[in-house]
């Protein structure tokens, strides 16, 4: 596959899953819902491991508490908080302010990690994304058409990306040599194993309006959402590299408004628009910040 074509997978996934997943709020609570899409998830990882040729599971301890831990850090609670925060946010205002995770990445890298600290360009970029990001909450846009919850969204989403995106750069530092793939499939089924307990009707279909919506928004944001989301960036990062990757940034917006729009009747406001082009713009000089210089030609 084509590094443009992976680009807009990994993006549809994560854009679609924002999307579906603001759908199943209809029917379920956050806990369950979020509880059963990483039971689903869980069962994609399993099977796909089962058939795929990789290396040997680590017999390290270190491998292993880590990855449990980080999979309650960045991914359990991050989940539940991004997964929340869509009763008062629209999923394409969820996917806009979630743009600026690289930099949240890149303000943790400065203080956890010894090989990347902050440039100038580093600091203009965040400066640009969270003024972005004050912009819209300034103008007090949830892209639903009601400011009344907005912050308590605002709130949950960026603790959760927050929370994310520590997890990444630690995870950066000390599990480094160990296969992506096997970190990331521990994590979620640590993430299941906390979530799962504290979830009360989530296996009851008792008063639900479509249960075969709630079905499928379910199995949709756990394959899809979740594990192909996860796959395909996996993917992305092995064959392309990380600048690659770091592209469906600008795209998952533009996937999850989209989604919104035609299946939730959300609106895309000038504001919105706005504060995208102005968190997106951030997130391009701090990604930028990290390319090498290009050498000038010689003759």
């Amino acid at each position: 596959m084509s590094r443009f074509l992976l680009v807009l997978l990994c993006a549809a996934c994560f854009g679609t899953g924002l999307t579906i997943s603001r759908l199943g709020l209809a029917s379920f609570d956050v806990i369950d819902f979020t509880g059963l899409r990483f039971v689903v998830a869980t069962a994609a990882f399993a099977l796909y491991h089962l058939v795929r040729r990789g290396p040997q599971w680590p017999r390290e301890r270190r491998f292993w508490l880590l990855s449990a831990g980080f999979g309650l850090m960045g991914t359990a609670l991050p989940m539940l908080a991004i997964v929340g925060s869509l009763r008062y946010l629209s999923s394409g205002m969820a996917a806009i302010v979630a743009a600026v995770g690289p930099a949240f990445a890149v303000l943790f890298a400065h203080f956890l990690l010894h090989d990347e600290r902050f440039s100038a360009r580093k600091l203009l970029g965040i400066a640009v994304s969270f003024t972005g990001i004050a912009y819209l909450v300034l103008q007090r846009e949830t892209g639903l058409g009601s400011a009344a919850s907005g912050m308590l969204g605002y709130g949950m989403l960026l603790g959760g990306l927050m929370l994310s995106h520590a997890s990444i750069v630690l995870a950066r530092r000390y599990l480094r040599s160990y296969d992506l793939f096997q970190v990331v499939a521990v994590q979620m089924v640590a993430a299941t194993v906390v979530v799962l307990p504290l979830t009360t009707s989530a296996f009851s279909l008792e008063g639900v309006s479509d249960p075969t919506v709630a079905i499928l928004s379910v199995v949709y944001a756990g394959l899809v959402g979740t594990f192909a989301a996860f796959l395909s960036r996996f993917a992305l990062i092995k064959r392309f590299g990380a600048t690659d990757a770091a592209l469906i940034d600008y795209v998952v917006p533009v996937m999850a408004a989209a989604g919104g729009v035609l299946l939730l009747d959300e609106a895309v406001t000038g504001t919105m628009l706005v504060g995208m082009v102005i968190i997106l713009i951030g997130v391009r000089i701090v990604q930028t910040s990290n390319l090498p210089p290009t050498k000038g030609k010689t003759t």
